[in-house]
Parts: structure tokens; sequence; C-alpha cells
């Protein structure tokens, strides 16, 4: 939750933890849920942050369609 945004606000990070909090998929949903409600902005500005979202979403499967598939096939 330190790493979305909403508890510490991400530009006063170290560039560490700047870098890390790209990784956390909570700091893209929060930027989509607050940029709709709170702002009402549309998808030609959250744009990034669903890529962001479909990236960590894709690599988290490919990494447990592997795991499961050595699971399964060892």
């Amino acid at each position: 939750m330190f790493l979305s945004g909403t508890v510490v606000p991400i530009a006063s990070m170290p560039e560490l933890m700047h870098a890390l909090s790209l990784a956390s998929p909570i700091r893209h949903y929060m930027e989509i849920a607050l940029g709709i409600v709170l702002k009402g902005v549309g998808i030609e500005r959250l744009w990034p942050q669903f890529v962001g979202l479909a990236v960590i979403g894709a690599a988290l499967a490919l990494a447990a369609r592997q795991r499961l598939k050595r699971h399964l096939y060892a």
C-alpha cells in the first residue's frame, strides 16, 4: 500500500522507491480509480496505467503458467 501513492505521495519518494512503485499493480489501479472517480478523466489520460496493469497481469499469468506446467509435468 505504501508504494501505491495513497499513503505517501509518489513524488516525495526517493528515486529507488519511485521506480519500485511502477511494479506495483495497486499503484496503477489506484491512479485509474482516483482519476475516474475524483477527476472524471477518460481513457485518453489513463492509458499508461491500463498498459501498466496489462503488462503486470501478462507477466504474472505467464509466470503462473510456467510454474503450473512444471508442477503438472514434473
